[in-house]
C-alpha cells in the first residue's frame, strides 16, 4: 500500500507563537511513538505513515490535539478503513493434465471473499518451467484479461522445457481483483505435454498472425507461447547435439529468434492490457516481429 498522510489545518487561535502538535491513535491499533511505522515525527504538523504499516481490514482512528503556548487547545479525530485483499479462495485447472494445443483446460477461480464486489479475474502462464522464479510483471505471459467470470476455458503451450519429450509442469497465476483494485495472486500447477507431432513453427506464425488481425489476442499469446518453448527446446536440442537438422518439420530457433518472440510476448501482453479500440492501431507491431521471425524460418 501507498504511505498515508493526514494533514491538519488550524482555522484560528486567539493567541499567537507556536503551536504544539501532538497525534495519537486512539484506536490503539498502531503505535505511533514507534517511529520506525513514520515517515516524520509524531509531533509534527502532519501525521505521514510508511507504506504497508496499515493492515488491510482494519479501521484506524487518529485524534490531534493543537496546544498553544497559553495552554489553550483544540482536537480533532479522523478515521481510516483499510481496504483488505480478496481472501480464502483457491485457484485451479480442470483437467489438471493434458496435451499442448488440444486439450481445452478451465482456469478457475473458487470461494474468494471480499466485501467490495464485483471480484475480477484473470489467469497467466509463467514463462519458464514451474518453479524457476520469476516475478508477475517478467515471469509471467497473460492468458485473460480482467473479467468479471470466475473461469476462463483455454488450450495452452507445452510447459517450457529443455527436453521436447517431457511431459512437464506448468505454473499458473490466477489473479483476483476487488472493485477498488486489491489484489491476491495463487499460483497452481498443470501438466501439459507435448504433442506427438512437433509444432511447426512456420504454421504456427501465420496462425498467429491471422489470430492478430482477427483482434482474438488471448489465442494469439497462447501459440506465441507455444512458439517461445518450441525455440527454446529446439535450440537446447540443438547444442546438446550438436546437429543444426530441424527434423520432424520443427523450426530449431537460433538465439536471435528467441529474442524476437520475447518481445513479440511482451507486445501482446500490452495489447491485450489495452482497450480494443486503441489496441487495434497498434497491431502491426507484433506482426512486424512475426515477419522477422519468419524471414528465419
Amino acid at each position: 500500500s501507498d504511505k498515508v498522510t493526514l494533514t491538519s489545518t488550524v482555522a484560528s487561535s486567539l493567541h499567537s507563537g507556536a503551536l504544539r502538535y501532538t497525534w495519537e491513535c486512539i484506536s490503539k491499533n498502531l503505535n505511533i511513538s514507534d517511529r520506525s511505522r513514520l515517515r516524520i515525527s509524531p509531533d509534527s504538523h502532519d501525521l505521514v505513515i510508511k507504506p504497508r504499516v496499515l493492515v488491510g481490514g482494519g479501521t484506524y482512528v487518529f485524534r490531534l490535539t493543537v496546544t498553544d503556548t497559553h495552554g489553550g487547545f483544540g482536537t480533532a479525530t479522523y478515521s481510516i478503513s483499510i481496504n483488505s485483499v480478496p481472501a480464502l479462495g483457491q485457484c485451479y485447472a480442470s483437467p489438471d493434465s493434458g496435451i499442448a494445443l488440444s486439450t481445452v483446460f478451465r482456469l478457475g477461480c473458487t470461494n474468494w471473499e471480499d466485501d467490495n464486489t464485483p471480484l475480477s479475474f484473470s489467469f497467466y502462464a509463467r514463462r519458464g518451467a514451474a518453479g524457476d522464479g520469476g516475478q508477475l510483471a517478467t515471469g509471467f505471459a497473460p492468458l485473460s484479461s480482467a473479467r468479471h467470470m470466475s473461469y476462463y476455458d483455454t488450450i495452452l503451450p507445452a510447459a517450457p522445457t529443455s527436453n521436447s519429450s517431457f511431459n512437464g509442469s506448468m505454473d499458473i497465476l490466477g489473479e483476483i481483483a476487488d472493485a477498488f483494485g486489491a489484489t491476491m495472486q495463487d499460483i497452481f500447477t498443470v501438466r501439459v505435454g507435448y504433442p506427438s507431432e512437433p509444432l511447426k513453427i512456420t504454421s504456427a506464425l501465420r496462425e498467429i498472425e491471422e489470430t492478430l488481425r482477427n483482434f482474438d489476442v488471448q489465442v494469439a499469446g497462447v501459440l506465441i507461447l507455444a512458439t517461445s518453448a518450441e525455440l527454446s527446446a529446439s535450440a537446447s536440442n540443438e547444442g546438446n547435439s550438436g546437429n543444426s537438422s530441424s527434423g520432424g518439420g520443427s523450426h530449431h530457433g537460433d538465439n536471435n529468434s528467441s529474442a524476437i518472440v520475447s518481445d513479440l510476448i511482451e507486445s501482446v501482453a500490452t495489447l491485450s492490457a489495452k482497450a480494443s479500440e486503441t489496441a487495434r492501431d497498434t497491431i502491426e507491431t507484433p506482426i512486424l516481429l512475426l515477419k522477422e521471425i519468419t524471414a528465419d524460418a
